[in-house]
Order: structure tokens, then sequence, then C-alpha cells
């Protein structure tokens, strides 16, 4: 491992400390961090559960992936998001992995209902022990599309970066209008879409939905889709593209992940 690495590891295990209130988790982190890095955990399905303050428990595995992810939501805070946004009703993650995402938006910006989509089956059983405490949260065992039918799914190389492809394992596609009428006519409030390039074929077509959202937080993808396209179908239907800053830094609020925005609901 280089050294840099090494410091960053460290610097994530001091957070994990500080997240948890104790030493022992992220003695844990720290040892978990290494065995992926080495090859020693990179798939593992082991799992374990840390508890972070105010009793918020997260499962996760010993592998890259999990461990990428949690990094990414509860250390970094990817979607630390500006505060019109926080203490509203429902949302919708798509691709919600193991439901790290949907654990920050329920207990730190205090969303009260939500659907996660998510094909993965070893992620799901994760994802179903997460979400566990949160009755008004449905999971969603599929991937999102334009329609509702079968896709391919191939599931990557960790456990944060399967996507919908021409080879994989067949698995159910759900279109965005039939997980609007799960919500038996709630207000969408937000929108999580990190698909791993499947952004673009999700708005190809059939975006109505989008008319009945009022914020999208996102991580678009550049190097496998035409992002352009996607800015444009949003904005069509009234969404304004806020870049975030883990890319141009142009965000005037601090998102990090880019997002669409309805200015009306500013």
């Amino acid at each position: 491992m280089r050294i840099s690495n090494a410091v960053a590891v460290l610097k994530d295990c001091v957070e994990v400390a500080c997240l948890c209130k104790s030493p022992l988790p992220g003695a844990r982190f720290l040892w978990q961090h290494v065995a992926a890095r080495t090859g020693g955990s990179k798939n593992s399905d082991s799992t374990r559960a840390l508890r972070l303050s105010k009793n918020v428990f997260v499962h996760l595995r010993s592998n890259v992936g999990d461990l990428q992810s949690f990094r990414e939501v509860w250390i970094e805070k990817h979607y630390r998001l500006p505060e019109f946004v926080h203490g509203r009703d429902c949302y919708i993650d798509l691709g919600g992995n193991i439901g790290l995402s949907s654990l920050f938006f329920l207990n730190n910006l205090k969303f009260q209902n939500g659907i996660v989509v998510e094909p993965d089956a070893s992620n799901l059983t994760i994802l179903q022990k997460n979400l566990q405490p949160f009755p008004n949260c449905q999971i969603v065992p599929a991937a999102v599309g334009p329609t509702d039918g079968m896709i391919h799914f191939h599931t990557g190389t960790t456990s944060n970066n399967g996507m919908i492809a021409d080879e994989g394992t067949p698995t159910a596609m759900v279109s965005m209008e039939s997980l609007f009428q799960k919500l038996d006519g709630k207000q969408v409030d937000l929108v999580k879409m990190d698909i791993e390039g499947g952004e673009e074929y999700l708005t190809s077509a059939n975006c109505e939905w989008m008319e009945k959202v009022n914020f999208v937080v996102t991580e678009l993808h550049p190097e496998i889709i035409d992002v352009r396209k996607v800015i444009a179908a949003f904005g069509s239907r009234g969404l304004e593209y806020w870049p975030g800053n883990a890319g141009c830094g142009r965000s005037k609020y601090p998102n990090f992940m880019d997002m669409f925005v309805r200015v009306s609901e500013v």
C-alpha cells in the first residue's frame, strides 16, 4: 500500500471511530481496509454491524465495494444536500446498493418515506438488514428503466458497480411510473440516481415522472454516457442542473454530487 493510501485509510479509521464514538470500530475498519486493499477480503461476504451515533446501525461486508460505499456516504458525506432539501417526506433511491444512502437520507436528512430499487441479489440481503428498522421504506428488487420488462444485469467486479448490460443475469426492470404508483399519490421530493451509466437509458423515454419530482441527486458517468442528453432531459421538465463539488466545483451550495433542482422549491 502506498504511503498516501495508508494515510487516507488511517484518516478514514479515525472518522469511523468518531462516528461510532469508540476506537474499536475504527480499528476493525482499519483491518478490513487493509485486507480488502491487499486482496485478502475482496469478495468477502462476512458482515459486520457498525453502531454509529444516535443508535444508527449500519451492516456492511468486508469487501472493497461496501467499504468504499461506506466511506463515500458516511465519512465523505457525498449526499450532503442543501438545507432546503431536509425534512421532507418521500424519496426514491435508484441504485440502492446495500442501503447506505437511504440510511443517510432517513437519519441525517430526516426523510419519512422511501422506495429503494436494487437489482443485485447479494446486495439485497444486506439492504434488507439495514432498512429493517424503517417500515415506511419499500424495497423493490429490480433495475430501473424507461419501461417495465426484463433486462440483463452484470454484477461487476465489486459490490457497487453492477450495471445493465447486453449479457448477464436476467433481471426485472421497473419503470418510474410503476414506482410512483407504489407511493399512493405521495409527493416525491427527492430522487437519488446512481445506476452506473443507466441514467442515459432511464431518461431516454417516458420522462413525464420528472415533472412530479422536486430534486434529483445523481452521480453522472461522462466516461460511458452522453451527459448532455441527460441534462437536457431534466431541463425540458423544469429541473435546473446544479453541478456538484465532486466535478467542476461550481456549486453555490455544499452539494457534493450533481443535482437537478426545481427552483420554485428552493
